[in-house]
C-alpha cells in the first residue's frame, strides 16, 4: 500500500475532487506513483484527506476513464502504465528570401492570389454582369430542384470530369424530406449531425439518423456520419463509453466511412482519437 501527501485546498475555488484527480494524474505522469501500484481505498483515503468518500471515489473514477487507473473487481485500483505522447519538434524556420530591389516605378497591377484592390476592381462593371445573369437566370435565386441538381452531373461529364464524386450534406429538414428523389444522383449522403441537431429537438436526432441511414442501404447509396464522434477526446485521452457504442452502432447501421473533425483539428489527442476510432470501427466490422 502506498501512503499519499496529497494536500488539498477547501477555499482554492476548485472542488476537492478535481484537486484530488489533478494531484494523483501528475505524481503518475512523473512516476512517483508506479505502475502496478495499489491504490489506498477510498473510505482510507478519504479518511486521510478529511474528504467525504464521493470525493475520492469521483478522482478515481476520472483517472480510471483516462487510462491512468485500472478498476480490478474485488481488488481495488491500480495504476496503469503512463504513456506520454512524443513531444513535438517545432520545424526549423525557412530561410528568408533576399529582399527584391524596389522597382524604378510603382507596380501597377498585383498579379497574386492574396486580395483585390479595391481602386482597380471594376465595381460597375461586376455590378452590370451580376443584374443581367439573375434576369437572365432567376432559377439561381431558388432553392433548386428537389430531385437534385442534374445540370452539375451534365456540368462535369462536359467538363471531361465525370470521376468528380458528389455529396449530399443532410442538414436540415427540407433534406431529410427529399432524400429518397435525389439519392439516385449522389455518390454519397453526409449525415451531418451537427447541423440536424439544430434542426430539431435532440431527443429526435437518433431515430432521424437511424431512418436515413435505413434508406441509404436500401437504395444501395454509401452515407458518412459525422460530427461528435469522439467529442470528449479534445481534452481527454480515452473517449466515454457512450461515444464508442455511438462508432459502433453506426457502422452496424451501415455507414461507408466516419469523420473526425475537431478531435484532430484541434483536440489534444489526435492520433488516440483516431486509433479508438478505427479499432472500434473494425470491432463492429
Amino acid at each position: 500500500m502506498v501512503h499519499l501527501t496529497t494536500a488539498l485546498e477547501p477555499g482554492s475555488g476548485v472542488p476537492l475532487y478535481e484537486q484530488l484527480y489533478r494531484s494523483l494524474a501528475g505524481e503518475m505522469r512523473s512516476g512517483t506513483l508506479a505502475a502496478g501500484t495499489r491504490m489506498p481505498g477510498k473510505r482510507r483515503l478519504a479518511a486521510e484527506l478529511s474528504v467525504s468518500v464521493n470525493t475520492v471515489d469521483a478522482a478515481y473514477q476520472m483517472l480510471a476513464a483516462e487510462g491512468y487507473l485500472e478498476p480490478r473487481e474485488r481488488s481495488g485500483f491500480y495504476v496503469q502504465e503512463y504513456l506520454a505522447l512524443p513531444e513535438r519538434t517545432e520545424p526549423a524556420a525557412p530561410p528568408q528570401p533576399e529582399a527584391a530591389p524596389a522597382p524604378e516605378q510603382p507596380v501597377r497591377y498585383d498579379l497574386s492570389t492574396r486580395g483585390v484592390d479595391p481602386e482597380l476592381f471594376p465595381f460597375r462593371t461586376w455590378a452590370r454582369l451580376q443584374k443581367e445573369l439573375l434576369y437572365s437566370s432567376p432559377e439561381l435565386l431558388t432553392h433548386g430542384d428537389a430531385q437534385g441538381d442534374l445540370s452539375l452531373r451534365q456540368a462535369l461529364a462536359e467538363a471531361g470530369a465525370p470521376q468528380i464524386r458528389i455529396f449530399a450534406k443532410i442538414e436540415n429538414l427540407a433534406g431529410v424530406q427529399a432524400l429518397p428523389e435525389f439519392l439516385p444522383l449522389v455518390d454519397e449522403v453526409v449525415i451531418a449531425r451537427g447541423d440536424l441537431g439544430n434542426a430539431m429537438p435532440l431527443w429526435e436526432l437518433p431515430r432521424c439518423q437511424k431512418q436515413l441511414s435505413a434508406v441509404c442501404r436500401s437504395a444501395g447509396v454509401p452515407f458518412m456520419v459525422v460530427t461528435q464522434m469522439l467529442d470528449s477526446m479534445h481534452t481527454r485521452a480515452v473517449p466515454t463509453r457512450a461515444e464508442v457504442s455511438d462508432i459502433y452502432n453506426a457502422v452496424l447501421d451501415g455507414a461507408s466511412s466516419l469523420m473526425l473533425t475537431g478531435e484532430t483539428a484541434a483536440g489534444q489527442y489526435p492520433v488516440q482519437a483516431m486509433e479508438y476510432l478505427v479499432r472500434t470501427a473494425r470491432t463492429a466490422m
